[in-house]
This record gives C-alpha cells, sequence and structure tokens, in this order.
C-alpha cells in the first residue's frame, strides 16, 4: 500500500513483514484518478461501467451512473463521495456520486427508499431555492424510485429521465 501513495516503509501482516521499494514519483507524468472538490477534499474516482437500470429501486448510485453510460450520455468516471452523508441533520442521502454529462457536471443521490427520499426533499428545496434567490440556477432533475440526478443545466435532466425510467421534476420556489 505504501509502495502505492509513493512512500518508503514496512508493514507486519499476520506476522510476516512485507518491504516496500521506494518509488520515484517525478518521472511519472500521471497520478491515479482523484476528483478535488469544495475546500480541497480528495474524493475518489472510478471508472464507470455501462449497464442498463430498470425502474424501481437501486442499489447504490455508480448504478444510477452506469445507466447514464448505457445511454451513451456521458458519465466515463464518477466521483464517489466517501464522508458520511447523514451528518447534517435531516439529511436522508445513503451515497453519493457526481459525474460529467458533456460539460454538465451531474450529482446523484441515493436514498435507502422512496420514503427517505421524500423526506429528503424539504432540504433539497430549502437548498436549492436558497442558492436560487442568489443567482441563476437549474432546479430541474431526474427522480426515480430512490434517487435524484440533479444536473447544473436542465436539459441535461430532460435528456436523462427517460433513458433512466425517471421521473422530470422541478422545483417550485
Amino acid at each position: 500500500m505504501l509502495a502505492a501513495c509513493g512512500g518508503t516503509g514496512s508493514k507486519t501482516i499476520a506476522q510476516r513483514t512485507v518491504t516496500t521499494p521506494s518509488v520515484d514519483l517525478s518521472s511519472r507524468s500521471t497520478l491515479p484518478p482523484v476528483t478535488i472538490i469544495g475546500g480541497g477534499t480528495p474524493v475518489p474516482t472510478t471508472i464507470v461501467q455501462p449497464h442498463a437500470i430498470s425502474a424501481g429501486p437501486i442499489a447504490h448510485a455508480i448504478e444510477v451512473a452506469a445507466g447514464i453510460k448505457a445511454a451513451g450520455m456521458g458519465c466515463d468516471t464518477a466521483a464517489i463521495e466517501t464522508t458520511p452523508l447523514n451528518n447534517t441533520p435531516g439529511n436522508p442521502t445513503k451515497e453519493q456520486v457526481s459525474c460529467l454529462i458533456g460539460d454538465d457536471n451531474v450529482v446523484i443521490s441515493l436514498y435507502a427508499n422512496h420514503t427517505a427520499l421524500v423526506s429528503g426533499f424539504p432540504m433539497l428545496r430549502g437548498g436549492s431555492c436558497f442558492i436560487a434567490a442568489k443567482q441563476a440556477t437549474n432546479l430541474t432533475y431526474a427522480e426515480g424510485d430512490n434517487w435524484i440526478v440533479f444536473p447544473e443545466q436542465a436539459e441535461t435532466a430532460g435528456r436523462m429521465a427517460e433513458p433512466l425510467h425517471g421521473t422530470l421534476r422541478t422545483i417550485s420556489c
């Protein structure tokens, strides 16, 4: 593990010592995929494997990204939010992933079930309307049984809803 991060060292695993050599990263042209989000927090990324999704509940947010990629709209790689999302009071979000559809950044939020999605709507509406009062922003998104895909551009939401077996919705402020 240390060598993969560019360090040196040794680690005891089950009474066996494994030593990793030093790795010179100065000649390396690319680093492992990491996305930086607000505050400079590194977020792991993954290559999305295309896979069509069906209507109904989804087990993981990355599956919605796979459905977007299978529909040929984008989401080639996805940034996976790893910090606990339920630290915010009233936020029932279970998982969150973001990816690009063309030049539009979309956020995929997964909830435990439809009831949790509905209970989180006041927070989504409040945050969206707060931003909309300060600047022009998109208020249109695609909603599935237990997920929401919220793009920066309304036309992206319009293109996503049908291939993902979702419903196009717009927040009223």
